[in-house]
């Protein structure tokens, strides 16, 4: 009898299972496909979960202070009338136009890590390769998702002495073929001008299914 053909996804899903401690096994930044690391052609650097959680990373611009060759937007982000604060100048290459990109795809804002599994920077004109990415480099973000057979809830809190504070929830409930990932965030963190703040809320809903022993869907 004709066999059923198999439908395979998971070369554009990263796997943070294969993550251990600071070292990220893999990553879609060498080529959009999941590439283990050790055989990727390219100048890149990981942060993991663990990473962003000691240095207690809020988002990718904070996270640009930690990686090699690459300059955080400066572009008047701080002032009344706001400005760029996503696009970045890697080894000295002008950050016009170069847009950070999410599990592949570009997008258009700073990406927080309430949401994030982990942080990626690509160096050099081999960003051309996995993105509408500028010559010098891009940096990319891979979203949290939902887990099988795993079930966990982690509640973070941060004050500082400027009278800002910080809280975030991630929630996994996850059975043999359904799992459901909720993260939120509420924040007021106050700027080093009297009367200024940052305040935001955020939302995030993952949801994975398992077709077949071989195909997962995610949302």
């Amino acid at each position: 009898p004709p066999t059923e053909e198999t439908l395979l996804l998971t070369p554009f899903q990263v796997s943070t299972d294969k993550d251990r401690g600071y070292f990220g096994g893999s990553t879609l930044a060498g080529g959009r496909a999941d590439t283990p690391l050790r055989i990727t052609p390219a100048s890149i650097s990981v942060m993991t979960k663990e990473f962003l959680e000691d240095f207690d990373l809020t988002d990718m611009n904070q996270s640009l202070a930690w990686t090699v060759g690459a300059d955080a937007p400066t572009g008047g982000e701080s002032g009344a009338f706001g400005g760029n604060r996503f696009q970045t100048s890697f080894r000295g290459v002008d950050g016009n136009g170069n847009f950070p990109v999410r599990n592949g795809s570009i997008n258009y804002f700073v990406s927080d890590t309430y949401n994030s599994e982990r942080f990626d920077f690509s160096r050099g004109p081999n960003a051309a390769l996995f993105g509408d990415g500028g010559p010098g480099g891009l940096q990319g973000s891979t979203s949290k998702q939902a887990r099988l057979k795993h079930v966990s809830t982690t509640v973070s809190t941060r004050l500082d002495s400027f009278g800002g504070y910080r809280a975030t929830m991630d929630t996994n409930y996850g059975l043999e073929r359904v799992a459901v990932r909720l993260n939120l965030l509420h924040q007021n963190i106050k700027a080093y001008q009297d009367g200024t703040s940052n305040k935001q809320n955020g939302l995030t809903a993952a949801f994975t299914y398992k077709l077949t022993d071989s195909c997962l869907l995610y949302t």
